[in-house]
């Protein structure tokens, strides 16, 4: 089915003329010959999935999980990294989700070894050590939110692709930690954000909010029609990262085999 998708896909483009996204589809259709599908992705950490039939995902319509939005994550950070953005953390889904527990258990927050590095991060934040900090929340188990945390100017910035306000839950966690690291309270803006037009692409579009914030210069809003481009773009770096890691992996080996 997803492979069926794409080639819908890529006949669609080739009659609009897109060159560009007809590539893309090439060469992921040319990278699928070769993955094999029952070994683990490589090049990833653990929060993001090690199954690599879960790739399919990002050719389909499917809603993106958690696991896939670590995938994003990480691409963000190595490419931030690559690129030398200074004073930024690209945090992983279970951020919020760690400091909502610890707003509900205050008193645990400061001592339990659980909280020690979401603690470590709200030091690096307080020193300056770090400028900003960036994730994605997952609202209900249905949604998915950008946020960004501006520790210099004392900003929130929150970014709904469905184009609501930031619910009142969610800001109280974030007042709380900001405030218990920073002795400050933080105004809220909108981060710029694509508005979606479907049921499906809020993982997406709150990861390339986050993206365009740091790196206006090289990035732009995904337009809504064509998140399925978008999710394909993110696919290919994917499996590039994970055939270069393949790569390494086999030449180690065969240096290991000679010795």
């Amino acid at each position: 089915m997803a492979i069926d998708n794409l080639r819908n896909l890529r006949q669609g483009w080739e009659k609009d003329g897109n060159s560009e996204a007809v590539k893309v589809v090439e060469n992921i259709l040319d990278a699928l010959t070769v993955i094999s599908w029952d070994q683990d992705l490589k090049g990833f950490g653990r929060n993001a999935t090690d199954d690599v039939t879960k790739l399919a995902s990002y050719m389909t319509k499917d809603w993106l999980t958690g696991e896939h939005a670590n995938q994003m994550l990480e691409l963000l950070k190595n490419d931030l990294e690559l690129h030398e953005i200074p004073s930024m953390e690209i945090a992983n889904t279970y951020f919020y989700e760690k400091i909502r527990d610890g707003f509900k258990q205050e008193s645990n927050y400061t001592s339990d070894k659980s909280f020690r590095v979401y603690r470590h991060i709200g030091h690096l934040l307080a020193t300056k050590d770090l400028d900003h900090l960036a994730f994605l929340a997952n609202l209900s188990r249905t949604h998915w939110v950008g946020v960004v945390l501006d520790f210099r100017e004392h900003i929130v910035w929150y970014g709904d692709s469905l184009g609501q306000e930031i619910p009142a839950e969610v800001k109280d966690v974030i007042n709380w930690w900001t405030k218990f690291h920073s002795g400050r309270s933080f105004t809220y803006r909108k981060l710029p954000i694509t508005i979606q037009k479907d049921f499906f692409s809020c993982c997406l579009l709150a990861w390339n909010a986050i993206a365009v914030f740091f790196s206006p210069d090289r990035e732009d809003l995904i337009p809504a029609d064509n998140v399925a481009f978008g999710r394909l773009q993110v696919l290919l770096r994917i499996i590039r990262k994970h055939e270069s890691q393949t790569e390494v992996r086999n030449h180690l080996h065969r240096e290991d085999s000679l010795n």
